[in-house]
């Protein structure tokens, strides 16, 4: 019992930082580009020139950390906006779902669509190593979204990988195993 009191005093003592109010740590960069090479390497509905359908280089060329982090801010102010009232006795089934609760329909409607990103991602590369480099690099951010405590990232990327398109991948699988440290 003296252990316990002990400790518990030694936690009180313990200063509790903010780190809401803090700046960010700056932004890593996978690689350097300026304004008119990104404006070439983005699809189009990311504001770039690029076909939409080349969706993958946003995924290989930015950061795994800068991926998580930008998606990471991005829930949290899906999660923010959720109010408890929008939860009671699944409002968000029933047929009035769009005015009982709008924050959580948003908050789905966008972990559907970074799903369908990573899945689209995956299978529409070109070639055997893009789609090893892609679902490594998935990997690589589930691992980073651990590290930021978003479960909710992480559940859209397990998601992804277990969907029936890129849970059959299984060569791709296999080396991506291969490649990853233990």
């Amino acid at each position: 019992i003296t252990k316990i009191i002990l400790r518990k005093c030694k936690e009180e003592q313990r200063e509790i930082l903010v780190t809401v109010n803090r700046t960010p740590p700056s932004p890593k960069y996978h690689l350097r580009l300026d304004e008119k090479e990104w404006q070439a390497v983005l699809p189009a509905i990311a504001g770039g020139n690029t076909s939409s359908g080349d969706l993958v280089r946003p995924l290989l060329m930015l950061h795994p950390i800068e991926i998580a982090r930008q998606l990471t801010l991005l829930e949290f102010d899906l999660y923010r906006s959720v109010k408890p009232s929008e939860l009671v006795g699944n409002a968000w089934t029933k047929s009035d779902k769009e005015t009982r609760s709008p924050n959580l329909l948003k908050m789905i409607h966008h972990t559907n669509n970074v799903t369908r990103w990573v899945m689209r991602c995956i299978i529409d590369c070109e070639n055997f190593e893009e789609r090893v480099a892609a679902m490594s690099r998935v990997v690589e951010i589930m691992i980073m979204f651990y590290d930021l405590n978003n479960f909710s990232g992480l559940f859209e990327m397990s998601s992804a990988l277990e969907s029936a398109s890129v849970h059959r991948l299984e060569l791709t699988k296999a080396e991506v195993k291969r490649r990853l440290p233990p």
